[in-house]
């Protein structure tokens, strides 16, 4: 049999070593616990700087000047932890693919675990790169996919339930937003006005004018974006297939979420055919801000019920045959639908 002192027994100098090691003082555990604190601070600020999102609702962009705009902005901060954090307020700069375009302050947030609103009211960006601006702008018109980065936002960040003193921060998040695809367009009204010519018209020959017509057209167009722009007074032509001017529009372009009409009031010429009904609308001028000149350049979209416009002009049209809705009914277990059991 093998006998041992009792200091020689088997782990009890391990756990006289790790009882050594573990300062149970006041001070000890008040060290200690600081320590926990700070780990689980640094969680959530590591949390919220890699992993929440930014989900924008609203960008309006308004009172466009060759250097500056007026922006609008409503999102909400999602994903960012069950602990309630204060992110101070913070100038971030707006970026496109191109670079920076501009900087624009964010309001003190407050973020909860369903997500933290972020409200800006009609803010003045100077434009540091109207070159970078068009490249946010005219992909955020033309494509199904419009991304904006918001970059160096120098804040602090304080969690109270942790008791840590606010730290500084480098707050950057990129964002993907829908874009306008396009947008679509379509004519939801036209008429013939009798108004004196305007300096749009297409001919100033006697013959010409009398193949002329003044009109006035109402555009619905569809934008699935979150992204508002006010561009002002715009002129815009529609032509055929072979790009031939039918008729020359000019009118006030507000861009505004959802559906919007917009009111063009220019000159058609009659002499030219849309084949099929087929037209475009192609954006010639903006008014207002030279970059913004450059952006209505990039608009080339085809534009429906194009048949509006030829029968207010008294010419040749097809008016597209309206679907019926499908008629179905239930009997015995069977649906009669066009016309057949299914």
């Amino acid at each position: 049999m093998i006998r041992y002192r009792l200091s020689e027994r088997p782990g009890r100098r391990e756990r006289s070593e790790s009882s050594s090691a573990t300062d149970l003082s006041f001070q000890g555990i008040l060290q200690y616990n600081a320590r926990q604190m700070e780990a689980a601070f640094q969680r959530v600020v590591n949390a919220i700087l890699k992993y929440s999102k930014l989900d924008i609702e609203l960008i309006r962009i308004s009172n466009v000047t060759d250097d500056s705009f007026l922006v609008s902005l409503e999102a909400r901060a999602s994903n960012t932890g069950p602990a309630r954090a204060t992110i101070s307020s913070m100038t971030v700069e707006l970026h496109s693919v191109a670079g920076c375009f501009g900087k624009m302050t964010l309001p003190e947030i407050v973020t909860a675990s369903d997500g933290a609103p972020i409200v800006v009211k009609n803010q003045i960006v100077e434009i540091t790169d109207k070159t970078a601006l068009q490249f946010f702008i005219v992909p955020a018109i033309k494509r199904d996919i419009a991304k904006l980065s918001l970059k160096n936002g120098q804040a602090s960040i304080s969690i109270p339930a942790f008791n840590v003193a606010p730290r500084p921060i480098c707050y950057e998040r990129d964002v993907r937003m829908q874009g306008m695809d396009g947008p679509e367009v379509r004519i939801k009204s036209a008429s013939v006005t009798s108004r004196p010519a305007t300096p749009l018209a297409l001919s100033s020959s006697s013959s010409g004018n009398l193949m002329r017509a003044n009109i006035t057209v109402i555009l619905r167009v569809k934008n699935p974006s979150p992204i508002e722009i006010s561009f002002g007074i715009c002129e815009f032509e529609i032509q055929n297939s072979n790009n031939e001017v039918f008729a020359e529009l000019k009118g006030h372009l507000d861009i505004r979420c959802d559906h919007f009409n917009a009111t063009f009031q220019g000159v058609a010429d009659k002499r030219v055919t849309l084949t099929d009904g087929k037209a475009r609308l192609v954006g010639r001028r903006c008014v207002g801000a030279g970059w913004c000149d450059e952006t209505i350049k990039g608009i080339d979209v085809p534009i429906e019920d194009v048949w509006k416009l030829l029968q207010a002009l008294g010419l040749e049209y097809e008016k597209p045959e309206e679907e019926e809705p499908h008629k179905w009914f239930r009997w015995r277990g069977k649906f009669w639908k066009k016309g057949t059991w299914i």
